[in-house]
């Protein structure tokens, strides 16, 4: 019995070892995209597909979920969708990955959750009706 219970500790503690070193080579760690260089890029990569009207509002300690929201306005709901894939698309080459992305079956408001920016692409319509740039000012 001793010895079973040995081995199913040294199996727990090698077992942990190599999770350990698994999550250490296949996750990425020390993104350099946070605070304000991943505003500045989120921006850029809204502006690449001419995005309109982008504003930044500064919402810590008014949100527990987000930092900071990038407002933009896209033309129509393709143009919605392509600004709201780029930047998830960008974001990922750049080692972020998206921690969600709702709205893409209507595409008249799309946000993709990137942890300390949350980006809110949104056609003209929808952006005057929220209004979340008062609501968050």
């Amino acid at each position: 019995m001793i010895y079973c219970a040995t081995n199913f500790l040294s199996s727990l503690v090698i077992g942990e070892q190599a999770a350990s070193i698994f999550l250490s080579v296949h996750i990425p760690r020390g993104n350099l995209l946070q605070g304000q260089a991943l505003q500045e890029f989120v921006i850029d990569k809204i502006d690449d597909l001419k995005g309109q009207d982008i504003i930044s509002v500064d919402v810590k300690g008014k949100s527990s979920i987000t930092d900071c929201m990038i407002i933009c306005t896209g033309t129509s709901t393709r143009h919605v969708m392509s600004i709201a894939e780029h930047v998830e698309k960008a974001a990922r080459e750049a080692g972020l990955m998206s921690l969600g992305v709702e709205g893409q079956n209507v595409a008249d408001w799309i946000v993709v959750d990137l942890g300390d920016v949350m980006v809110h692409v949104m056609q003209k319509e929808s952006r005057q009706l929220y209004e979340l740039e008062k609501l968050w000012s």
